[in-house]
């Protein structure tokens, strides 16, 4: 159910799309963290969902404590993105490296537009994609 208050919404969602010879494997979908009002208590709520991402993917644990200088310019803690919950879902033992699809959409204030990865998400892609997990496509096609 959506949120009628669009101030509690996710700020993005991200769409990625897993192909394997040209068929649609898997669709994942990804909100970044917000619960609610923004509080004092509501802030440590979001900081604890984003540390429980963390720990649940091995690349952005990995990340997170090695991380690249562009990514302290990204003010999103570690885990807080939408990116995060479909990059973690191709964690597993797979044979050879999953092809995704990815396409990250800003919802704040209403607005809708396709954003890039944050810094942090990219660094994340970029070492998955370097321990042969996956291989990540910007999905350009869908008009909004």
């Amino acid at each position: 159910m959506m949120e009628l208050n669009v101030l509690n919404r996710p700020s993005t969602v991200n769409l990625m799309i897993s192909v394997e010879k040209e068929k649609i494997i898997r669709i994942m979908f990804g909100a970044s963290v917000r619960s609610g009002e923004l509080t004092s208590i509501t802030t440590l709520t979001n900081l604890d969902i984003a540390t429980e991402r963390v720990k649940a993917i091995p690349a952005l644990e990995q990340c997170s404590q090695n991380p690249q200088r562009r990514s302290s310019f990204c003010t999103n803690n570690w885990g807080h993105c939408s990116e995060s919950i479909p990059l973690g879902a191709m964690h597993g033992t797979r044979k050879r490296p999953a092809t995704l699809y990815c396409r990250t959409i800003y919802l704040k204030f209403g607005a809708m537009s396709v954003i890039p990865p944050c810094a942090k998400c990219s660094q994340v892609m970029s070492s998955m994609m370097d321990m042969g997990i996956v291989t990540i496509y910007q999905l350009q096609s869908i008009q909004l």
